[in-house]
């Protein structure tokens, strides 16, 4: 399975399909990726739009009225249908019986096409979104990592939006709002369609074609490339009623389509790979500074960041950020890390590509950050083609202590004393 390539189909329409026919499975998995994102919302009037409409098109539609009625359509056979928003995409997803796999297709035209937006369901999902920002709001990491850390890091980028958007803009949102949001941008131009799994070219195409019939007559989705603009202040520091101090080293790098991004994820690995790596042993085994720590990257086609969080005892957080630049430091050229780096991401690749719901999504990751799907065989060599000298240059470039910003959140009834911090408390 592992190395069979996506083919590039299309629709007489024109729309743009990648099937990866895999006949010894005995599942299919299908998705439609919209090129329609958090950061194509109007803000602040519309954040969260396109999040909450991932909410609303499974409440409802022409053919299953209610939610029970589009659920159990894929449920009774054993299926299930997923979706996610991120800045810069939409996917919505399923994966059935490969006997079942019209219905695949018709709960996704269902759900893309012909969603109701029924007014009394839009009033009772906004009251199930405004617990999701509430408890993100009470949740320590979550609160740090989007409500503080994003606009330091992005500044104006789209970047800084969080997705869930706004109390006051989710309460506000009505059934011509969805309409609107849809017309824009859930149209032909901006889908692109992924399927994994026991199924055919011609069935591929006959099943799109029937259950999407528009044609591209309104224009792709297009987007300013622009930089973020980081805060220049270094370090920030926030009080809130907690026990502990959680926070990131945060710093602003290059979008999904520089090589620079692909080493610095590498290198998120070679510290933080798992509890046998640095940030693990040092911190938290040798110093017992913390539970939690770990480090990533996140990305956009034209901006990311790189972060580092840890969880810590208040008197604790200085030689917490210590210790961390320091790792950072000591280990960028390390070859032995590189190595085990590696193994890890590819033996996570070939675990994901035993399962087509994974392999849909993974070709919908690569499709938003870098133009198109790509097997196993082509991602694995493209991790191996990382050398540490591109490692130490990346780190070099974007993670000297001088770019890294500091956003600590700690328990108001503790003081803080730092004479370059900002904050609120």
């Amino acid at each position: 399975m592992r190395y069979v390539n996506f083919e590039k189909l299309e629709t007489k329409s024109g729309m743009t399909i990648y099937l990866m026919d895999l006949p010894f499975t005995n599942t299919v998995a299908a998705g439609v990726l919209v090129k329609a994102g958090t950061r194509d919302e109007n803000w602040p009037e519309e954040a969260g739009l396109a999040h909450a409409l991932e909410h609303m098109v499974y409440l409802g539609t022409e053919k299953f009225p209610e939610s029970e009625s589009l659920n159990s359509y894929l449920e009774d056979v054993g299926g299930s249908g997923e979706a996610w928003t991120d800045k810069e995409s939409m996917f919505f997803y399923n994966r059935v019986p490969a006997k079942e796999k019209e219905r695949a297709f018709v709960s996704l035209g269902e759900i893309i096409n012909k969603p109701l937006f029924p007014e009394k369901e839009i009033l009772t999902e906004a009251k199930n979104i405004l617990e999701e920002i509430k408890m993100y709001k009470d949740q320590p990491y979550e609160y740090l990592s989007e409500e503080l850390v994003l606009p330091i890091i992005f500044g104006d980028h789209p970047g800084s939006r969080i997705i869930a958007g706004t109390e006051k803009s989710v309460k506000s949102f009505r059934q011509p709002d969805f309409l609107r949001f849809k017309e824009k941008f859930l149209h032909p131009a901006n889908f692109t369609f992924i399927i994994a799994g026991n199924i055919d070219d011609d069935d591929a195409i006959k099943l799109v074609e029937e259950n999407f019939p528009g044609s591209k007559i309104k224009p792709e989705n297009t987007r300013k490339i622009q930089a973020a603009e980081p805060n220049q202040k270094n370090v920030f520091i926030y009080k809130k009623e907690l026990n502990q101090t959680n926070l990131m080293l945060a710093a602003p790098i290059s979008g999904s389509r520089e090589r620079s991004t692909d080493a610095l994820k590498l290198f998120s690995t070679m510290i933080s790979g798992g509890s046998s790596f640095p940030l693990y042993q040092e911190i938290r085994n040798q110093h017992g500074l913390c539970y939690d720590i770990n480090s990533d990257v996140d990305k956009m086609t034209d901006a990311g960041m790189f972060y580092i969080y840890i969880g810590t005892d208040p008197e604790s957080y200085k030689q917490a950020i210590d210790l961390s630049l320091e790792i950072i430091e000591k280990n960028k050229n390390n070859k032995n890390l590189l190595e085990r780096a590696k193994k890890i991401q590819i033996g996570k690749l070939i675990m994901d590509f035993e399962n087509t719901d994974q392999i849909i999504n993974l070709a919908a990751t690569d499709i938003i950050e870098k133009g198109e799907p790509k097997n196993y065989k082509s991602l694995k060599q493209e991790i191996e083609s990382i050398s540490i000298k591109e490692i130490e240059e990346a780190v070099n470039a974007f993670l000297t202590p001088d770019k890294i910003k500091q956003i600590i959140l700690t328990p108001k009834e503790k003081p803080v004393q730092n004479p370059n911090q900002d904050g609120k408390s």
